[in-house]
């Protein structure tokens, strides 16, 4: 039975229903400001040429800069390079080994999935909780991100990637953010098996953010529409909405808390909403004023998530 949990935090009295998705924000250094401008000028000389550079940018991320105390969660860790589905990762372990050789090593594990421009790092919140209730834990940075190699990555190549690592342990739970969380999603309908999902802004359709990435690089609307029609092509239409890909139907008896909060700008509140329609047994956690990333260390959503795991 599918259920909802509606969370007014200090920082709003009052609930927006449909937060209005921003646009992606517009580069702000010279150097970036120039690139905008030369994109702008080649989009209408060479259409061609610009989709191809377009396309290029559209799988390149930002490096993602830990905070002290994520960076102090991270060095507690055990840290291995891995070779998951032919790309090389960093993944960090706690707990994953017993402290002294007579004690049992725990039998529940919990993947951490970051999201897109993300780390590692911004998944360190669930650390301790995780840990406390008996769960091993093990995070890794995407490619071209954090402290793994490369430059460009796609979803659907991290989709093969948590599937490589989640092979590692029985059934782990999943606990993912944003563009992971669709990843998880792509992953579960390529044959994932997880014991539960904890999705945190989820985005159930990607098709809205060729347009938008177009428009924030500087490159016209019709632009926008050929870039999605070539991810469309040549990633399928299961990576492109991977919450209403009929793939996904292998996954639904899967328990599942979806947590997004309402005033998100950046993945709309109505994709949490309706992935929890789909899963057979879900919950849905709707936070206000916490945005796409402070929910990420809200200490109430936190206990949350361990109440949702302890039932489960």
């Amino acid at each position: 039975m599918n259920t909802e949990t509606v969370t007014v935090t200090p920082l709003r009295r009052e609930i927006n229903e449909h937060a209005e998705i921003k646009p992606l924000p517009r580069p702000r250094t010279l150097s970036a400001q120039l690139q905008r401008g030369a994109l702008a000028a080649l989009s209408k000389v060479a259409p061609a040429l610009t989709i191809d550079v377009l396309y290029g940018q559209y799988f390149t991320p930002f490096r993602y800069r830990p905070r002290t105390r994520e960076r102090e969660i991270l060095n507690d860790a055990q840290r291995r390079r891995v070779h998951a589905a032919g790309r090389e990762v960093v993944v960090y372990e706690w707990g994953a080994q017993p402290d002294y050789p007579w004690e049992r090593r725990s039998t529940k594990s919990a993947l951490l999935v970051h999201g897109w421009s993300g780390a590692a790092a911004q998944m360190t919140p669930f650390v301790a909780p995780l840990l406390a209730a008996g769960y091993s834990v093990r995070a890794f940075d995407w490619p071209a991100h954090g402290r793994s190699r490369g430059s460009q990555v796609t979803v659907a190549e991290v989709a093969d990637v948590i599937t490589a690592l989640a092979r590692e342990d029985a059934a782990p739970v999943i606990v993912a953010h944003s563009l992971g969380g669709s990843a998880a999603l792509i992953s579960a309908a390529r044959g994932l098996d997880a014991s539960a999902f904890v999705l945190f802004a989820a985005g159930a359709r990607l098709d809205r953010y060729p347009l938008r990435f177009a428009e924030a690089v500087g490159a016209g609307p019709a632009h926008g529409v050929a870039l999605k029609e070539r991810l469309v092509r040549e990633l399928g239409d299961d990576v492109i909405a991977p919450g209403h890909t009929p793939l996904l139907d292998r996954a639904l008896d899967v328990p599942a808390l979806f947590v997004h909060d309402v005033d998100d700008a950046e993945m709309p509140h109505e994709d949490s909403r309706w992935l929890a329609s789909r899963f057979h047994h879900a919950h849905l956690v709707s936070t206000a004023g916490l945005g796409h990333r402070r929910i990420l260390k809200d200490a109430p959503v936190l206990a949350e998530v361990i109440r949702f795991l302890e039932r489960t």
